[in-house]
């Protein structure tokens, strides 16, 4: 009987044993595929790191470039206003000039202009600062008229509307011969060459 019991426990031990090697075993194995698993998740959250990184540089690099291209239009824009305000003093400047012009020199810059841009048989109704320069004129005016075989202006009551000049009336039509109008046409053809000159 003694016998026995020691045979079973001689299997007991040795179960035993080889359970605890099956455990061991296991137990590295475990601890072999948690160590793997720690590894790979620490590549992936290296690489996600890394890609984090990448966009957060690429999107601060792409805002600086719209920081930048919006800096230069602002800038340019800018640069454009003050050419433009600039312009605009210069040709307001002229207009306070031309409307400041007296005597003759006024009068032969009426004569002109009215000889130039009369079709004939219009009405001529003048400035309130050259009612009294077109009434001067106007004998002049029509004589010319009358030498390239157009018919005689009539003058007109006065045009409230503008500085210095006339405005022409025909039948149909009404042609600005403002001093405003002369230095808006004047402004278009050479602006570009004004602007040239004041600015390189």
């Amino acid at each position: 009987m003694a016998n026995g019991i020691n045979n079973a426990d001689k299997l007991l031990a040795r179960i035993l044993d080889d359970a605890r090697g099956e455990a061991a075993k296991i137990g590295a194995q475990a601890s072999a595929q948690a160590e793997e698993i720690h590894a790979r998740a620490g590549q992936e959250a290296a690489a996600i790191a890394a890609e984090a990184s990448a966009r957060a540089k690429a999107a601060h690099d792409e805002a600086i470039e719209h920081a930048e291209t919006a800096a230069q239009l602002e800038a340019r824009k800018q640069a454009l206003a003050s050419r433009r305000m600039v312009l605009d003093e210069a040709f307001a400047a002229a207009l306070k000039e031309l409307c400041a012009m007296e005597g003759e020199a006024r009068a032969a810059l009426l004569l002109s202009m009215a000889a130039a841009e009369a079709d004939g048989g219009e009405t001529l109704c003048p400035a309130k600062a050259d009612e009294a320069g077109m009434k001067a004129v106007l004998q002049k005016v029509n004589a010319k008229l009358a030498e390239n075989g157009r018919a005689a202006l009539t003058l007109g009551a006065v045009d409230e509307s503008i500085a210095g000049g006339f405005t022409l009336v025909g039948r149909g039509y009404e042609k600005d011969c403002s001093f405003e109008a002369m230095l808006r046409e004047a402004r278009d053809r050479l602006e570009g060459g004004v602007a040239k000159r004041l600015f390189g």
